[in-house]
């Protein structure tokens, strides 16, 4: 009997791009093995004059204008060592993104890594449904016992499955959107199985911000690829979802109702004192900001916050990139480092008309991503953390990847 290998004719570059998801759910050291390598095979490929350094783009420049600048405003900051080691070590993401922009791919072997992306997520779903239900997953990880309300299954108690599954899947959910009239039935089945699944599992995961963004990645996207009356179907098919796991399921309906009252109630809620703390910590710093990582070193509790007129709440991060960047970078970071982005988005909007349907709908998940961690008036985690950073810059990776249209 023949033995059918799904990697054949895959080059060692398309096996590290199949490679992300898997890397993410071994964690942290992985992860960051992962991106380091990816960091390292750019640099043989400038060394072999495989990558011009004459193509690199503005954007990049500006980047580095960043990079070296929180370098030298570490030297200012109050704990010089964790602020100097952030700063260095955040040059292999860009790295890592120009590597990946960098892949010679074959287009059909895109499509397998887009269809086995879509089985780990199956995987992983599988398993945190299965932890929802017998409150511990197949590996022995149980549910946060301080939150009942949240699951994460593989990631144990990282409440960060909701992200995983949203930011993985927007990447290939526009492929089985565009595709989804030309493939056999069995592939629609397994298209609508895994739709469904996804939204299912990062509803209970209780991650609301994740499950905005997908709700929102899957209206643009059904927008775009689907008539009328498929439209009025799966919109209907995600509102009855909705419905019954508020009515049914007393862990969604406390998760959603406390996520109604802070947003009613935003001033008293914990989101806003830490933009609170951030911004008073900017007030402070303004030009220059207290450096990477200083922002849980320079925010004090014992001090009474005038906006909220509540006692100073301190955490990590302030959970909300500008407010990161503001405080820790200061004006000047800020400006650098978004103006970096905005310049790269500018880049995807000019080509984005040019490009063929097939390279559109391969690009159109990463730009909705990217638009996601860029939009300001939402909480999120540290854009200097491998976890979050990972998914930013390989999207930014991503869609450099087809803006260059390096398909064979």
């Amino acid at each position: 009997m023949k033995r059918y290998n799904i990697f054949k004719n895959f080059t060692f570059e398309e096996i590290y791009l199949f490679l992300f998801p898997i890397a993410i759910l071994l964690r942290s050291a992985s992860l960051n093995f992962y991106i380091v390598l990816g960091s390292i095979l750019f640099i043989i490929k400038i060394l072999k004059k495989k990558v011009s350094l004459n193509d690199i783009d503005k954007w990049v420049l500006i980047f580095l204008i960043f990079y070296l600048y929180i370098i030298l405003i570490s030297f200012f900051s109050l704990d010089v060592k964790s602020s100097l080691i952030s700063s260095i070590s955040q040059i292999r993401f860009l790295l890592f993104a120009l590597f990946i922009s960098s892949i010679n791919i074959n287009l059909k072997n895109l499509q397998k890594i887009y269809y086995l992306y879509s089985i780990i997520l199956i995987l992983v779903s599988l398993d945190v449904i299965y932890q929802y239900i017998f409150k511990i997953d197949i590996f022995g990880l149980s549910s946060e016992p301080l939150i009942p309300t949240r699951h994460s299954g593989p990631f144990g108690h990282e409440l960060i499955v909701g992200a995983y599954l949203t930011f993985i899947s927007l990447i290939i959910l526009p492929y089985f959107f565009n595709n989804i009239y030309k493939i056999s039935n069995k592939l629609k089945m397994f298209s609508i199985f895994f739709i469904l699944l996804i939204y299912i599992t990062v509803l209970l995961s209780g991650e609301r911000i994740a499950f905005i963004a997908l709700n929102f990645g899957i209206f643009l996207f059904i927008v775009n690829f689907f008539k009328l009356r498929a439209n009025l179907i799966i919109f209907s098919l995600m509102t009855l979802i909705l419905i019954l796991s508020y009515s049914l399921n007393s862990n969604v309906k406390i998760r959603y109702n406390d996520f109604k009252h802070n947003l009613l109630n935003f001033q008293d809620s914990g989101h806003a004192r830490l933009f609170a703390s951030s911004y008073n910590i900017w007030k402070e710093n303004k030009s220059f900001g207290v450096g990477l990582k200083n922002y849980r070193k320079v925010c004090n509790e014992n001090k009474f916050d005038s906006i909220t007129n509540k006692k100073t709440l301190c955490s990590t991060h302030p959970h909300n990139i500008y407010l990161e960047l503001l405080s820790e970078t200061g004006l000047i970071g800020f400006i650098l480092f978004v103006t970096s982005f905005y310049i790269y988005l500018d880049k995807i909007r000019k080509n984005y008309i040019s490009l063929n349907q097939n390279l559109k709908k391969y690009l159109l998940g990463s730009i909705f991503i990217l638009l996601v961690y860029l939009w300001p008036i939402k909480s999120s985690g540290s854009i200097f953390s491998t976890f979050n950073a990972s998914f930013f810059w390989f999207n930014i990776g991503l869609s450099g990847l087809f803006l260059k249209n390096k398909f064979k």
